[in-house]
This record gives structure tokens, sequence and C-alpha cells, in this order.
């Protein structure tokens, strides 16, 4: 090995903090939906607009979303620093084995098309990087699995973005 670098360990434990609290705003507001839902197909009451119901379930349902947007860009903005912080631990494990440039960390999240694979590009090249030697291998379902997942939760956000 040509030096030393610390694995980001913290970064880590942060990130899938963040992706953890995600997931549980997530849940609570399709909770929040299906009981607008519920109370959109029963018949609607009318009274004060203080006390009712449907108001006070879409203001929850409202505030859920945003703080669900809200995570998920810090756990993207935390994955990307923590993605940056494993590269330099690649770098140093296999430097040939990195695909693209340390730019690409940051201009595979905003170009367009690049969104849909160079992220995943990078997680596969750091996948491989720690490996064995012998092992070297780029990708695992596991990894299409999450990314998929990421690209999911991704599109739902800008949906509900876009619909405001």
């Amino acid at each position: 090995m040509s030096g030393s670098t610390r694995v980001p360990r913290g970064q880590a434990r942060f990130a899938s903090g963040a992706l953890a609290a995600f997931a549980l705003v997530t849940l609570a507001a399709l909770l929040a939906a299906w009981q607008k839902y519920q109370l959109l197909a029963g018949p609607l009451t009318s009274g004060p607009y203080v006390d009712n119901p449907l108001v006070e379930v879409d203001t929850y349902f409202r505030n859920l979303t945003g703080w669900r947007t809200a995570l998920l860009v810090m756990a993207l903005l935390q994955f990307s620093l923590w993605l940056a912080n494993m590269r330099d631990v690649a770098d140093v494990l296999w430097r040939k084995g990195q695909r693209r440039r340390r730019a690409w960390l940051v201009f595979g999240w905003v170009i367009p098309v690049a969104q849909l694979f160079v992220p995943k590009m990078f997680v596969n090249d750091l996948w491989a990087a720690g490996r064995p030697e012998s092992q070297r291998r780029r990708g695992h379902p596991l990894l299409t699995a999450w990314w998929l997942s990421v690209l999911i939760a991704a599109t739902e956000v800008v949906a509900v973005v876009s619909s405001r």
C-alpha cells in the first residue's frame, strides 16, 4: 500500500441514521395519507376550520412530506461526503480500479443522465476495492437493489415536490 487513510465510520453511521429516519418519516407519512384517505372516503363533515379532522390530517401529512424531503436531501449529501472519503480509501487499496475521476462524485449527482448510473458506478468500484485481489468483481445484486431503492425514493420526492 502506498499510504494510509482513516475509514469514515462516523459518517457511515450518520448517513445510515439519516436513511433510517427517512424510512420512519415515510412510514408516518403513509399512515397519515391512509387516515386522510379514510376521511375522504367517508361522509364529509362540515364544521369550523379549526376542529376539522381533515384539515388536521392534511397538515400532518404535508409536514411529514416536508420532513421526508429534507431527510432525503440530508441523507444524500451525507452519503456523498462518505462516498468521497471512501474513495480515498479505495485509492489506497486499488488505485487502478477506480473508473471515474473524483470530479464525477459531484457531477454524477447533478448531470441528468449521469444521475442514473455514475453514483452506483462509484459504489461498485468501492465494493470491488474492498475485496481480496483474487475476488475483485464490480457489482453485486445487493448493490443493485439498494440503488434501485434510492432511485425510487428520489423519484417519489421529485413527484411530491412538483405536485405542490
